[in-house]
């Protein structure tokens, strides 16, 4: 009888020993954890104020082409002489954009990022995304001309819900050559601005319509389609908040980055019918001034290369040929600019392909 209860006691003790052991242990792996979060913590606001408050070194990563993970020293993406904190240089931002349909050749390699960042035991993703983005559909074309002369344009927040009382500036950039294109010749473009200012509703859109302004300026157009095209600039503003986006209607046979003065192009016409991109040697570039609207100036492109003065046809043609991509620097390109708008042929019709200084899609980095 005494054995059993001198049994029964050394069994009793043994649980409360065992579930002292694990009680124990469970605070000592959540002390771990808290201690663990709590140094991971620390380490990513160290990270985000040194990526988001320093320019890097070189200052000038984002616009010189020639640095690369080879010669740069320290990474950050703060805007080199900014007297405010927390203000992005977009050319840094867009040499971390890597889109799935066009590969950037300016991208840097994240693992030496995290080299820099002292991340290489953490692993690390930076995303960016804006607070809202403009797109555009259009729903009526002259049929003249095939110029669109209303649009409907959706605000959608980054939760991909639409956004009301967002105001659109729309900027309708009209492109003309009376003596059209040619294979070997540059051709004389001729342009007009025609604007339109709406308010999102309810349902996060609204309709920009020029065919008042169009009407009037459609008797110098010729009336000849292929002399004739057009690129929509987008300008949102939200409570302070600002977002820019585009539309032309051939802009899927071009990729194209703008990085700094530099535009990379690639040829991207997979569908029929096929067609080389021949461009102009004179672009234009898109200045936002929100006091004034936006103002629109020609830019002088030249080819990078052997030769960058030289603008021969071989530097004017893009398509799918040896060259992966082609490289062009704008001259004297605007720092604030939002947009460059190359002009070329092909197919025999004039076109109009939009570069946009900001990433079109949230970047994910890392």
């Amino acid at each position: 009888m005494y054995a059993a209860l001198e049994y029964v006691a050394i069994g009793l003790v043994a649980v409360v020993l065992v579930l002292s052991t694990l009680s124990s242990m469970h605070t000592l792996v959540q002390g771990v954890k808290l201690m663990e979060s709590e140094q991971l913590y620390t380490v990513a606001e160290r990270v985000l104020n040194k990526v988001l408050l320093t320019p890097g070194r070189p200052i000038n990563w984002g616009t010189d082409l020639t640095i690369t993970e080879d010669n740069m020293t320290d990474f950050g993406l703060a805007l080199a002489g900014s007297h405010e904190p927390y203000v992005l240089d977009p050319d840094k931002l867009m040499r971390l954009v890597n889109y799935s349909w066009f590969g950037n050749p300016a991208f840097l390699d994240p693992r030496h990022v995290a080299s820099l960042l002292k991340l290489e035991g953490y692993g690390f993703m930076l995303e960016f995304a804006p607070l809202f983005t403009l797109r555009a559909t259009p729903l009526a074309v002259d049929p003249d001309t095939g110029v669109a002369v209303q649009l409907d344009v959706t605000a959608i927040n980054y939760e991909g819900e639409p956004l009301a009382n967002v105001n659109v500036t729309g900027l309708l950039l009209v492109l003309y050559s009376e003596g059209g294109c040619g294979s070997s010749t540059s051709v004389d473009v001729n342009h007009a601005l025609l604007r339109d200012n709406e308010v999102t509703g309810i349902d996060g859109s609204c309709t920009l319509d020029f065919t008042s302004e169009f009407g009037a300026l459609k008797p110098s157009l010729l009336g000849d389609a292929n002399k004739v095209t057009y690129a929509l600039l987008l300008y949102g503003e939200w409570h302070g908040y600002r977002t820019t986006s585009h539309y032309a209607p051939d802009q899927g046979a071009l990729n194209v980055y703008l990085i700094g003065p530099y535009v990379i192009a690639e040829y991207a016409a997979d569908a029929p019918p096929h067609g080389a991109v021949i461009l102009e040697s004179e672009a234009l570039e898109a200045i936002p001034d929100y006091s004034k609207l936006v103002k629109v100036r020609r830019v002088v492109v030249e080819c990078v290369g052997d030769e960058p003065s030289d603008w021969t046809p071989a530097c004017r043609v893009v398509n799918k040929g040896a060259k992966f991509y082609q490289l062009y620097r704008l001259e004297h390109v605007e720092r604030l600019a939002s947009h460059a708008i190359l002009v070329g042929c092909r197919l025999g019709r004039l076109f109009a392909y939009v570069a946009s200084k900001y990433p079109i899609e949230p970047v994910r980095y890392g």
